[in-house]
């Protein structure tokens, strides 16, 4: 007998980026899950689960073998769906399942931003730290010239 979901929720997460709010709600096979602030939403997930790529691979491919899925959404449109009924070659190259499939380039935006973002700064202190060794190694070298 396939598994079939049903239900409603509200929800709250807190992370590093701050809170948001958003709802769930199942009808048959696909979850519908709704962030008003998908990058305070990720953030917080991500935060709870450092493989959070990885491990959204595994949840994708046991989706998919239940027949279920998960379109996540946000106020700009689809964000992804994963499990049954998504299929994409860049959902492989970054979860290791095909079994996500990203959402619209417009409900993206904001998370790729904020990513890139923080990948920025993660490096800008590690070059400003870098700079720093660099700057102390030459002047003590010229002092013992």
């Amino acid at each position: 007998m396939p598994l079939r979901l049903s239900g409603e929720l509200s929800f709250t997460v807190d992370g590093p980026q701050g809170s948001t709010t958003g709802t769930a709600h199942a009808d048959g096979t696909v979850l519908h899950v709704r962030a008003e602030d998908p990058v305070a939403a990720w953030d917080a997930v991500a935060g709870a689960a450092p493989s959070a790529a990885g491990g959204l691979g595994v949840l994708a491919d046991q989706l998919a073998a239940e027949g279920l899925s998960i379109e996540v959404s946000g106020p700009a449109g689809r964000l992804a769906t994963v499990g049954a009924g998504a299929d994409s070659a860049l959902g492989r190259a970054v979860t290791g399942s095909r079994h996500v499939a990203p959402g619209t380039p417009t409900a993206l935006r904001p998370l790729v931003v904020s990513q890139l973002r923080q990948g920025v700064r993660r490096r800008r202190s590690v070059l400003l730290t870098l700079a720093v060794v660099v700057v102390l190694a030459a002047r003590r070298r010229r002092r013992s010239s």
